[in-house]
């Protein structure tokens, strides 16, 4: 397999390797049903949606044949392997929260709020909410000015909420996830996903 990026492959190669081989011990029915993801028994292949493109995961090697960058692959992986079925009660939680999130998670709702301002700072209301849907976000209504929710794994949104600037505060974002994410992914990967996310809403609006 080639990989975008070269740098810490070992490392990567390792949990790679690692993910791979306790998803082959079970069966593409059984990680579809609790993952969310959609299983094709005549091409042994799983689909997994992951923000607005759908991957294709061939079993048992399960390998994608796609342009993906190395981390955003493997924590598909993680999450296959690590998906319960778990339901989600729609209670929005910050990575601080997460279990054995007091460290990594709070350094990292600090660090996301801190990208955020300088990552939404000049940027028109219009053109935020054109870079969220490109994402695949749809918009609910909450107290902040703008709330989009980015399907960045079947189950497992990951929500946006923009306070945008007035004459006293400049513009302000946090991102949330869902209180049943723990029962879907781990500590390290949550932060991933979030870095993930943050890159490619940085993407997205240098392409708008």
């Amino acid at each position: 397999m080639e990989y975008k990026n070269q740098t810490e492959n070992r490392a990567f190669q390792e949990m790679l390797q690692a993910a791979v081989k306790r998803l082959q011990n079970r069966s593409g029915e059984e990680i579809a049903a609790k993952s969310g993801a959609v299983f094709h028994s005549s091409r042994n292949m799983l689909e997994v949606p992951s923000f607005h493109e759908v991957f294709a995961i061939q079993l048992p090697e399960f390998y994608i044949n796609s342009d993906i960058d190395e981390w955003h692959y493997l924590t598909l992986l993680h999450y296959l392997d690590m998906a319960d079925g778990t339901e989600g009660s729609q209670k929005l939680i910050t990575f601080g929260n997460l279990k054995e999130g007091l460290i990594r998670g709070t350094k990292f709702d600090r660090t996301a709020e801190q990208k955020l301002e300088k990552l939404l700072q000049d940027k028109d209301p219009e053109k935020i909410q054109k870079a969220c849907t490109s994402l695949g976000a749809e918009f609910i209504e909450t107290t902040a000015d703008l709330c989009a929710v980015f399907p960045v794994l079947p189950r497992y949104p990951v929500t946006l909420k923009i306070w945008f600037a007035d004459e006293e505060f400049p513009v302000s974002g946090k991102i949330f996830l869902q209180d049943h994410a723990d029962h879907y992914l781990g500590v390290e990967d949550a932060v991933t996903v979030g870095e993930i996310l943050l890159q490619k809403l940085s993407e997205a609006f240098s392409s708008l």
